[in-house]
């Protein structure tokens, strides 16, 4: 457990998705006390079994309820793990929608797949599709990260064993372009899930 004093912990507010989200749940979901100033002025300490209505609204992304001055949560060791970005041609972009499916699918599901993003952004004035990647494997290449780009070719390729930071720099040097997030939504057809 770690008791973390706030400074830049918006990303717990907003359900905090990270490399372990896979395995431990959100940020928000390993949150287990918070201290909280009421509008009141009253400073509570709220949990699962102390004003436990806050805590839950709290874990659900709502900071309206109270100035949250400190929280405790579980922490995890992380390690070496393969990631980082790739950038793909615009043209590319059906091919890549088109392997999702099997990247995401059940047979190739693997505890290591830890974190993907698809972002296209604009590069020196031409759309390219930008692939945020981690894997959480120190085995360098894990099977699943080629079967996204399938015969895709990136313009640009970064990915390589590395550790948090490393990773928090990578995708940090990548949003210095202008982003227009994009979702695909998949239906499930495999009857096991019916």
């Amino acid at each position: 457990m770690l008791r973390k004093q706030l400074s830049n912990s918006k990303r717990i507010f907003a359900g905090g998705v990270s490399f372990l989200s896979f395995e431990h749940g959100l940020g928000a979901d390993n949150v287990i006390e918070y201290e909280v100033v009421l509008a009141s002025g009253d400073i509570v300490t709220v949990n699962s079994k102390d004003n436990s209505d806050l805590f839950w609204a709290l874990r659900l992304g709502s900071t309206n309820y109270g100035i949250v001055t400190s929280f405790t949560i579980n922490v995890f060791p992380i390690g070496s793990f393969w990631a980082g970005y790739q950038i793909f041609n615009y043209t590319d972009v059906d091919a890549l929608i088109a392997n999702y499916p099997s990247y995401v699918d059940a047979a190739n599901h693997n505890d290591t797949a830890a974190f993907t993003q698809f972002a296209l952004v604009t590069i020196g004035g031409e759309k390219v599709v930008q692939a945020l990647m981690a894997f959480r494997s120190e085995e360098p290449e894990p099977p699943l990260y080629h079967v996204l780009a399938g015969d895709a070719v990136p313009a640009q390729d970064n990915m390589g064993m590395t550790d948090v930071t490393g990773a928090l720099e990578n995708i940090r040097d990548t949003t210095k372009v202008r982003t227009i997030p994009l979702t695909l939504s998949l239906k499930n057809t495999d009857d096991a899930c019916k």
